[in-house]
């Protein structure tokens, strides 16, 4: 103990309380099926062509075993995405810039957007940039 103090409990907690958010996702590599656990923020989008549904994250694009696109959009609403475009979904922390008819994330990577989902990514974007400008 230093000046009397207990300076154990003074270390901030919020800071000792950060875990991040996983989730646990079942992906198809090499015709096996494995269980892997990603971080939320590490991922990028969500995406499903030729009903096969991909999850990006800034490494590598993974196949999901699930193949129904609303379920994961459900789920991951909530959680910081929104749908760009017809089956694309993107980590809204995760944007770089929003063009006229494409959103850049911050890996560089590219995805269409609708002008349907325009203004509510430009609305969400901006939200979060004003959370991080409060903190």
């Amino acid at each position: 103990e230093m000046c009397g103090r207990d300076w154990s409990s003074d270390v901030c907690s919020s800071d000792l309380n950060y875990k991040p958010e996983y989730e646990v996702f079942k992906i198809m590599k090499n015709g096996v099926v494995s269980v892997y656990k990603i971080p939320v923020g590490n991922i990028m989008a969500f995406y499903l062509v030729n009903k096969i549904l991909y999850l990006k994250t800034c490494s590598e694009e993974l196949i999901l075993q699930e193949k129904i696109f609303s379920n994961i959009s459900e789920k991951f609403r909530d959680k910081g995405f929104l749908e760009c475009y017809r089956n694309y979904l993107v980590n809204v922390k995760r944007i770089q810039e929003i063009r006229e008819d494409s959103v850049i994330l911050d890996n560089g990577e590219e995805f269409p957007v609708s002008k349907r989902s325009k203004k509510a990514l430009i609305g969400a974007f901006n939200s979060f940039i004003m959370a991080e400008v409060d903190k």
